[in-house]
């Protein structure tokens, strides 16, 4: 009895030494493998150096000097009128007269000088901010894009006062500033950059739409504005995952292990990298709809009419911008009473006439959603 159940153990015990051996092998050539890899790779100071100096410009062609000049200097948030963003519609929904907002008028003589600094600075096409960890660094950076975002709505509601009174070019050319600056926080490689860029970005689509469609526009205006637009191409929606891979740089330089295995075992199109590629497909719409809202408005000024179809203004805009980046199809356009709506399908690629709301994600383009009240009407 006793050496049968000696027999059946014996079996058990030399599994379990195959096991052991096994696994403690698996170990040793997983060790081997990460040492090997890691004898080859970079250290995060290196990687991250290297990324600093392949960004490096100099100063002179910095824009990043001269807003940083501003914002030692320049505090617009504290003393701005409630006109310009708190009411509605505030000086920067569109074109506002001096005599009808004194108050407004008089805030904005007092910031001429950083107009004038602003103008200085778009007039680079560069800018580099540092990037790290550094507390100083870090507070510099996210004051920075804040008040960007206040001069922002300075440029905006001075460009709409322009307009209004008349001075058509000069009122362009602050809308055409902001654009700009947009680039120029889009060209950081965090992810909260990208952000701000994209909002940034909105506030002067939107003003440079409405006066492309409603204001003055003459042709030399509609080729000031396409030589400044920003690019439509999808390479553009490779940046999302460029700042991703950078967030989990400096999360595994900070000491955040859990963050960076957090970050480095997510699906590449959920969290933060899927909601920074939804915003960038559509912000990319957003800058084909400005493509063919030019050339929509160059059909109208030589016949005096809008066209009836998108099919015949596809020869005075680049072939890319009639394709819709969130579905690979077309844009929607149709006809209203007056004027006109476009927008993309969204990324369900069904018509739901431009809605965004109640489950629908079609993405307006025009007219500005707060006044869409017009239904579309069919060719005549």
């Amino acid at each position: 009895m006793e050496n049968k159940e000696a027999k059946a153990t014996k079996p058990k015990r030399g599994l379990r030494w195959w096991v052991l051996v096994f696994l403690g092998t698996a170990l040793v050539i997983l060790v081997f493998l990460w040492i090997s890899r890691r004898a080859g790779t970079p250290s995060i100071e290196q990687q991250l150096a290297a990324i600093e100096a392949a960004r490096a410009i100099p100063d002179e062609e910095n824009a990043a000097v001269i807003y940083n000049e501003l914002l030692e200097t320049v505090y617009v948030y504290s003393t701005q009128p409630a006109f310009v963003v708190m009411t509605d519609p505030a000086a920067i929904s569109g074109p506002w007269l001096s005599k009808d907002h004194p108050e407004t008028a008089a805030w904005l003589r007092g910031h001429e000088s950083t107009i004038l600094k602003l103008k200085e600075a778009v007039a680079k096409r560069e800018c580099r901010l540092p990037i790290g960890l550094d507390p100083v660094i870090l507070s510099r950076h996210n004051n920075l894009a804040k008040t960007m975002r206040q001069w922002t709505y300075l440029l905006v509601a001075a460009g709409n006062n322009d307009i209004a009174e008349g001075r058509i070019d000069t009122g362009v050319e602050k809308y055409l500033s902001v654009l700009q600056m947009a680039e120029h926080v889009g060209q950081q490689p965090m992810v909260i950059d990208l952000l701000v860029s994209i909002a940034l970005e909105a506030v002067a689509s939107k003003n440079v739409s409405t006066f492309i469609v409603e204001g003055d526009c003459t042709k030399e205006h509609l080729d000031t504005i396409e030589e400044a637009l920003p690019p439509t191409s999808d390479d553009w929606l490779k940046n999302p995952s460029k700042a991703i891979e950078l967030e989990m740089l400096l999360a595994k330089k900070k000491g955040n292990i859990l963050g960076w295995w957090i970050l480095r075992l997510q699906d590449p199109q959920r969290a933060a990298l899927e909601r920074c590629e939804e915003l960038c497909r559509r912000t990319l719409a957003s800058r084909r709809g400005a493509y063919i809202l030019l050339a929509l408005r160059r059909y109208k000024n030589t016949n005096g009419s809008w066209p009836h179809s998108l099919d015949e203004v596809k020869s005075l805009a680049p072939p890319e911008v009639f394709v819709d980046p969130l579905n690979a199809g077309s844009f929607v356009y149709k006809l209203t009473q007056d004027t006109f709506t476009l927008y993309s399908r969204g990324q369900n690629n069904i018509d739901e006439n431009g809605n965004h709301t109640g489950g629908a994600d079609d993405w307006l383009i025009w007219p500005p959603s707060s006044r869409r009240t017009q239904t579309p009407q069919p060719p005549q």
